[in-house]
């Protein structure tokens, strides 16, 4: 009984292992960029106020001195889509991502995507478009006529859980079917939208398991998922969840892609 106990518990204590940690700290930001010939940034919400700037919140001013000096230095702007066919080794890649659907993503982000000729890509949770502070649907139709947008899942209402809940929902693997088909809720409605299917998908918190993953992956076609997992980026691109870069205000764009 007792080697039964212990098998059990090793085998809860690696399920629980595979369960990607949300937003790190600094320190592994600065320890954990490794190699790779480019990365992306994730991004929240824009805003003017000062009272708003934070790790989540950054000024408009600050998202277009990043492309600009990533333009200097020779990055080239990328969808998500374009990891599934890349692999031209010599070049340095950026990917700009911005989770949850905020309006600042129609108001600042979008014209300068527009100016700037890069592009970008809007992870949208569906409970939140139409709500205040967040994209409408006219605001999304609109964009998605833009060849500098992509917009990606970032799931339906399992966004609106805590971290612990939504652990505590990945860990009974009877959740499975759940949690698909919340994110199918706003893939639907992304598609009702533009005309056309995500082929992105940022996990909520960017927590998921193996299990998750590997559903994920067999029920939307040739997705690619973004984790909160700071890393590089590396081409070509290997099928796991890709690791991003938090854009907190008080980071120096030069220090991330030097």
């Amino acid at each position: 009984m007792n080697k039964i106990y212990t098998f059990i518990m090793i085998l809860l204590i690696i399920f629980s292992m595979t369960i990607s940690a949300a937003v790190p700290s600094r320190d592994s930001f600065r320890a954990g960029r490794g190699k790779g010939n480019g990365f992306a940034l994730m991004y929240h919400e824009i805003s003017e106020s000062s009272e708003e700037w934070s790790d989540y919140c950054v000024p408009p001013a600050k998202l277009e001195n990043d492309i600009k000096a990533l333009l200097d230095k020779g990055y080239v702007f990328i969808k998500s889509k374009d990891l599934n066919t890349l692999s031209d080794t010599t070049k340095k890649y950026a990917i700009l991502t911005f989770d949850d659907g905020y309006e600042s993503g129609y108001n600042y982000v979008y014209p300068l995507l527009e100016k700037y000729k890069v592009s970008a890509v809007f992870f949208i949770t569906g409970s939140y478009v139409n709500c205040p502070k967040y994209l409408t649907s006219e605001q999304i139709c609109e964009m998605s006529k833009s060849e500098f947008v992509e917009f990606g899942n970032h799931g339906y209402d399992i966004h609106n859980k805590s971290v612990k809940e939504l652990k505590d929902l990945y860990a009974d693997l009877g959740n499975i079917s759940y949690i698909i088909n919340d994110l199918k809720k706003t893939d639907d409605l992304l598609f009702s939208l533009t005309g056309k299917r995500a082929v992105s998908l940022s996990y909520p918190y960017g927590l998921y398991t193996s299990s998750i993953e590997s559903n994920v992956k067999g029920n939307f076609n040739q997705i690619i998922t973004f984790s909160t997992s700071y890393g590089r980026l590396s081409i070509p691109y290997i099928g796991i969840p890709v690791n991003r870069i938090n854009r907190a205000d008080s980071y120096d764009i030069n220090n991330i892609c030097r």
